[in-house]
């Protein structure tokens, strides 16, 4: 009998702890949850951003410049030394574009609202939309104009980064 009931004390205390366990992680996955939630409310403006695609680009008009120039330099003919010329500037005035606009990004804010809405202030101008934040899978969700979009977030001490894919990328850093 001692035997059965030492049996059922070591079960009630395992029970117990098990609970005891449950509730302290329960409460901790809580207490993170509000506090990743927090750290993103606030407006964050753009600080560091890779777009693969706009370093090919950008690689790849270079090297049309470059090809350019080296067939200008073996020309003698003015038509040929003209059409050169002009397509140098075409493509140099694209890439005046293109860098115009990567820079303007950095003029962007996003404000995320504790009440889980969204404002987008870009260049282009304002939109808004709905946001939530997943701690368990470290993601963002965002309604904006109709589009929702799902993106990898992580918190590198004051600085939002948003992981794209793989290698693309935007860091944020707390404005107000």
């Amino acid at each position: 009998m001692e035997f059965c009931y030492l049996c059922c004390l070591q079960n009630d205390f395992v029970r117990s702890v098990a609970f005891i366990s449950s509730l302290l992680l329960l409460l901790a996955a809580t207490s993170c949850k509000k506090t990743d939630r927090s750290r993103l409310t606030g407006t964050w403006r753009v600080a560091d951003m890779r777009f693969e695609y706009l370093d090919r680009q950008k690689d790849f008009m270079q090297r049309q410049i470059d090809l350019l120039t080296d067939s200008l330099a073996r020309t003698a003919d003015s038509v040929v030394t003209a059409q050169l010329s002009d397509q140098i500037q075409i493509i140099r005035d694209r890439a005046d574009e293109l860098k115009a606009n990567e820079d303007s990004m950095y003029l962007n804010r996003w404000i995320f609202r504790a009440d889980g809405t969204f404002e987008a202030q870009e260049t282009g101008g304002s939109r808004t939309g709905i946001w939530s934040y997943d701690p368990l899978h470290q993601r963002l969700f965002t309604v904006i104009d109709e589009q929702t979009a799902s993106v990898e977030v992580r918190f590198q001490k004051d600085t939002l980064k948003l992981q794209l894919d793989s290698v693309n990328y935007m860091s944020f850093v707390r404005v107000e």
